[in-house]
């Protein structure tokens, strides 16, 4: 069994394409546009109709700003998973974001890793032969 590989991570606010990042497409008020705001890497703004997270009683506006958007419900489509033609596979998969609300749609390409060589190994004494029954 291999261990596990995170395919999909919001990154860092001050990342541009990040997906908290300029660029992203979840909301973190941690992003700040700057000069690369130009070059169409705005920061995801929070949705203002859906519902909050949270509630702070008189402060929805502090509420709003600090609603980061968060990962959820991440769903592979088998139906779409196929072989890329070198020995891997693309799987499709969905998975589901707070804010702004919304659901995207992914594509990973797994590959197994390179098979190990084996050492050879000669064992002392007679030679063993080991063969295949039908």
């Amino acid at each position: 069994m291999s261990p596990p590989v995170v395919h999909l991570d919001p990154g860092d606010p001050a990342v541009v394409g990040a997906p908290f990042g300029p660029g992203g497409w979840i909301f973190n008020p941690g992003c700040q546009n700057g000069p690369q705001a130009q070059a169409c890497a705005e920061c995801a703004v929070s949705d203002p109709h859906r519902p909050l997270d949270f509630f702070f009683p008189g402060c929805p506006a502090i509420g709003a700003a600090l609603d980061t958007g968060i990962l959820y419900a991440p769903n592979i489509i088998d139906a779409y998973t196929r072989s890329d033609g070198a020995g891997g596979l693309d799987v499709f998969w969905n998975v589901s974001a707070w804010n702004p609300y919304l659901v995207a749609l992914l594509r990973t390409n797994v590959r197994p890793p390179a098979p190990e060589s084996a050492p050879c190994v000669r064992a002392k004494g007679p030679r063993l032969r080991w063969c295949a029954k039908d």
